[in-house]
């Protein structure tokens, strides 16, 4: 089984489900599945010191991961592609005629995406204003700790499915 998870600029929330799948995965004890992440936006930027901060709370690894964009070529090569917000699951209708089921309604059977900072809060206009940073470390916070509890039932449910057809 392969598994590629699709968010905007793979630093954020399909690289920490990425992580944290494979995290739950060595575990377990459970082989032969591939995971990756890719973003849809080619502005290539740094992980957030806040994310890596409550993934090494986890005692997950996140230093090693290397952005990259999805491509045609990254959709055949995966069983499932799951796109973390409704922006993703468009896009990679319109760019690539290819139908994907949400991070959330794979996991929880919520038609709804995980949004990304500036979209929960639409005052955030930069990661170094210190005036949002009480701001981005909660919500840091809140998406590792759902994103990781989430992903025992969102494996759980790709098992019980089979390929999705494209």
């Amino acid at each position: 089984m392969k598994i590629l998870f699709i968010c905007t600029g793979n630093v954020f929330r399909s690289m920490i489900a990425e992580k944290c799948l494979k995290d739950y995965l060595r575990r377990e004890g459970i082989n032969g599945v591939e995971v990756d992440s890719a973003g849809t936006a080619p502005i290539v930027q740094n992980l957030l010191t806040e994310v890596v901060d409550r993934l090494d709370f986890y005692q997950i690894e996140s230093n090693s991961h290397q952005y990259k964009k999805v491509t045609e070529k990254l959709l055949k090569e995966n069983d499932f592609v799951i796109p973390m917000s409704t922006d993703h699951q468009e896009y990679l209708l319109d760019e690539f005629a290819y139908k994907a089921e949400l991070f959330n309604k794979l996991a929880h059977d919520k038609d709804e995406g995980i949004l990304d900072f500036h979209e929960y809060n639409t005052a955030v206009d930069s990661f170094e204003n210190p005036k949002y940073k009480e701001f981005i470390e909660s919500y840091a916070n809140d998406m590792v700790d759902y994103i990781y509890k989430s992903i025992p039932k969102l494996f759980g449910n790709l098992r019980k499915i089979s390929k999705p057809s494209n």
